[in-house]
């Protein structure tokens, strides 16, 4: 891959990097796969992956996955039940 290249797909990843990174940290705390969030948030198993490799969605997607996060939320962690 070239510079120009790397480049390019940094530059196309940056506005969905926020997104990925939330999502990424939500299947952490819920132990989910990616695969499986993108398959119950947005009907997809390779949306998170078409995301990385630089794909773009749209608002109305964005609203159906902050719809599935707020409606699923994760377990609190022992942690936080001890609190």
């Amino acid at each position: 891959m070239t510079e120009a290249s790397t480049q390019t797909t940094c530059d196309q990843l940056a506005p969905m990097r926020p997104l990925i990174d939330e999502i990424r940290a939500y299947c952490e705390r819920r132990g989910m796969k990616v695969t499986t969030f993108g398959a119950y948030a947005v009907g997809d198993s390779k949306f998170i992956g078409r995301l990385e490799g630089g794909g773009q969605c749209l608002p109305t997607t964005v609203q159906k996955i902050e719809s599935y996060m707020a409606e699923n939320p994760p377990a609190p962690s022992d942690n936080q039940v001890a609190q």
